[in-house]
């Protein structure tokens, strides 16, 4: 399974640069669902603390577990086929034409974007203070969430916003392109690293910095086995992300409180390289073990209401406090996303089940299939709109990479990115609705010159005038 399913995403990045952003959808399940098994059986990989947890406290995943994978497997090559056949250039002509009209110039578009997002982190760090919005970050990261007085903490939607910002990098694969983009794509990187100080998510680097550089190198490097032989130097990179991620937010954190700069060990290196490396991925494999559990002990599907209440997680707790809406606050639910595993696991409430062990605790087998079927059309669906608008002009390809950005965001399944999403369509429905609404003006106030213009050209153009 492993093998096809490697096939199939090998294909995407073969075929373009787009297949690096469904690479970076598929990184959980595929290192985590299909590669961690196998490693496991043939016995050359150690569980990390989490799977040793796991396996003391519930057991090794059994034969439920990899029917789950399969129907996922097979639900991807279904959705595959689906959208293979059922595109059409006529489908994808009027979408080129949606997308023009919606953003006339995507580099000024960029640079603003840009400033926006600098602006509100900015503003945060000015509200929180540089040393407090670092520090917090590494301690909310470690579970601790009682580093500011909750006065501070009303602030926090600034950063948020900032971070929605990041969604811009569905432009890169242009802006990389242009030559004279190079210094916004250096402030963009920059902005990148200042989000990843302040929030110590992995995911923040390896979307905004090492997913661009692999873009750059596929965009560059045209001949795949080229590309994969540069991607292996660049690869240690990578997974220096993966290991000092989380460690470096404690380096931060002791770096502002105590003025000391600390020795870091890479996250989950007590087993080697290898078992590190999966150990990042790992519970993937066990929270549909534990979604299968769950099943067979309740014997009914578990949909937590933080799923639906996060989607409105982006309104500050003050405004919700003020209205008296604060019931609908994803983070005073009594059962979070991340403890569903808890009781599997053995551990606090820091491993979320992701959307295949959330799958399994909805609905067995045939919500993996489902997921499978879904997110595989929309790959390849928006995999051939990347083709044919890069051949018309490259600059209107950040729309298929959004979608995957979004598609990506959904199916994580993780509160704040959930959060983050809405406020993230929120933001673009406004500025869809602002350009059409100043373009009618434009043109409003621009009929009645063209029109002297049309006449007088007209009357030039008579016979005896001119």
């Amino acid at each position: 399974m492993a093998l096809l399913l490697g096939g199939i995403l090998f294909g995407f990045i073969k075929r373009s640069e787009f297949g690096i952003f469904v690479g970076y959808a598929e990184m959980f399940p595929f290192f985590g669902a299909f590669l961690y098994p196998v490693l496991f059986y043939s016995g050359i990989l150690f569980p990390a603390k989490e799977g040793a947890s796991f396996l003391a406290t519930t057991g090794v995943p059994g034969i439920a577990t990899f029917f789950h994978i399969a129907c996922y497997l097979l639900g991807a090559i279904c959705g595959f086929a689906l959208a293979d056949h059922s595109t059409s250039k006529r489908e994808m002509s009027d979408t080129f034409y949606f997308v023009r009209t919606a953003i006339r110039d995507e580099r000024k578009f960029f640079k603003g974007a840009i400033f926006l997002g600098l602006s509100f982190l900015l503003l945060y760090l000015t509200l929180i203070g540089w040393g407090d919005a670092i520090a917090y970050a590494a301690r909310m990261r470690s579970g601790y969430f009682d580093m500011i007085s909750e006065g501070a903490q009303h602030f926090l939607f600034f950063k948020s916003l900032a971070i929605s910002f990041t969604f811009i990098v569905c432009f890169i694969p242009f802006m990389l392109k242009s030559s004279e983009s190079k210094f916004y794509v250096f402030i963009y990187f920059l902005f990148a690293i200042m989000l990843y100080a302040v929030s110590v998510s992995r995911m923040v680097i390896l979307l905004n910095i090492a997913v661009p550089l692999l873009v750059y190198l596929r965009i560059r490097v045209k001949n795949i086995s080229t590309f994969i032989f540069f991607t292996a130097f660049a690869s240690p990179l990578l997974i220096m992300f993966l290991f000092y991620g989380k460690p470096l937010g404690y380096v931060f954190f002791k770096l502002i409180s105590d003025g000391k700069i600390v020795g870091v060990e890479p996250y989950l290196s007590e087993h080697g390289l290898l078992s590190a490396f999966f150990g990042n991925f790992g519970f993937i494999w066990y929270s549909i073990e534990a979604g299968m559990e769950n099943i067979l002990i309740t014997r009914s599907p578990l949909i937590p209401t933080e799923l639906f209440l996060s989607m409105v997680g982006f309104v500050p707790s003050r405004l919700l406090d003020y209205t008296g809406l604060s019931f609908i606050d994803y983070r005073t639910v009594d059962q979070s996303l991340a403890c569903l595993n808890t009781q599997y696991f053995g551990l606090d409430c820091t491993i979320p089940p992701r959307e295949l062990g959330l799958t399994a605790y909805i609905m067995p087998f045939g919500g993996a299939f489902i997921l499978g079927v879904v997110k595989y059309f929309l790959f390849r669906r928006y995999e051939k709109y990347f083709i044919y608008f890069s051949r018309i002009d490259y600059a209107k390809t950040w729309y298929p990479i959004l979608i995957i950005i979004l598609v990506t965001m959904f199916f994580s399944f993780i509160p704040s990115v959930l959060s983050q999403l809405l406020f993230l369509v929120l933001i673009l429905m406004f500025w869809s609705v602002l350009s059409r609404f100043l373009r009618a003006i434009a043109a409003t106030y621009s009929a009645p010159t063209q029109a002297k213009v049309t006449n007088a050209s007209y009357k030039h153009n008579q016979p005896g005038n001119g």
